[in-house]
């Protein structure tokens, strides 16, 4: 798999529509709508191998792989080749409003109508969660769960979740160097509040930890991340709140003592305004 620069693509979510295709031949994808005439597909190789043309070049990804590229609907084919034996699951995510560099992507002001894609993943951890959503999705798609519509918008919003923190963190990490103090701290900042997820976290803390005033973090964050420093533990502890509710079908009692909120009214009110739906639902979304 290529281990150039990484692409980034910003998205617009829109109905997302699930494909499952087998080689060998040219991918021949079905109509879809979009309003700037081009949608970011994201594929996962499950086997096999596909060889993808990208600006006039080939790039070849093995079974494991997760990538994405930008589809022009005027087309209607794409230029990548199936293996004999390719098995490959994937999806149009949204609609491609634009292309982001590095600096841009840490810039990158977070909203429910835009999210992020890279146009490869190189962390084998995301990779593989990446490839256990969309094996989830397809075995749902088969099924005649009068829920399994509901289960799949919920296991393509974690998708796009997943795939936004990796471009986050893997713009910040490369820029980290670059740009001086000021990101610096906003990502020693981050990494103390991943590191204390399951603390009660004040944000005088994280200042102290880092070795800068209060009022200078958050005038830091707000500047470089766009967001209070709360909003970030806020949202952080919700997507682990909501793996732990899925991987281990725990109470929101016991996923508040993992995330150090202790008020489950206020993690629930969390929880509806991060997700968009409340835990019953989740959980019956999930089942």
């Amino acid at each position: 798999m290529p281990a150039e620069t990484i692409g980034y693509y910003r998205v617009s979510p829109f109905a997302i529509l699930s494909v499952y295709r087998r080689g060998p031949a040219t991918v021949n994808l079905r109509q879809k709508t979009s309003p700037t005439g081009k949608t970011c597909e994201i594929w996962y190789v499950l086997s096999g191998s596909v060889t993808l043309l990208r600006n006039e070049s080939e790039e070849l990804y093995e079974a494991g792989s997760v990538f994405s590229f930008i589809r022009n609907m005027d087309l209607e084919k794409i230029p990548a080749q199936i293996s004999p034996d390719g098995v490959i699951l994937g999806c149009s995510l949204g609609e491609y409003i634009q292309s982001l560099s590095e600096e841009e992507v840490v810039d990158w002001n977070p909203s429910q109508r835009e999210l992020l894609l890279p146009d490869r993943i190189g962390d084998p951890d995301v990779t593989e969660k990446v490839g256990i959503i969309f094996q989830r999705i397809l075995t749902q798609a088969r099924s005649t769960d009068p829920l399994r519509f509901l289960k799949n918008r919920a296991d393509f919003s974690e998708v796009l979740l997943l795939v936004t923190d990796f471009c986050r963190n893997t713009a910040r990490a490369r820029l980290k160097l670059e740009f001086g103090s000021e990101r610096h701290y906003c990502d020693l900042a981050c990494t103390y509040v991943q590191e204390h997820l399951a603390e009660p976290i004040r944000v005088g803390d994280v200042a102290s930890s880092i070795g800068i005033s209060y009022s200078y973090l958050h005038k830091l964050f707000a500047r470089h991340m766009e967001m209070p420093l709360v909003e970030y533990i806020n949202r952080e502890r919700i997507l682990l709140v909501k793996q732990l509710i899925y991987d281990y079908n725990i109470t929101l009692e016991e996923a508040g003592m993992s995330v150090g909120i202790h008020d489950t009214k206020y993690l629930s009110r969390l929880f509806h305004r991060y997700v968009g739906m409340s835990v019953t639902e989740y959980r019956r979304a999930h089942k």
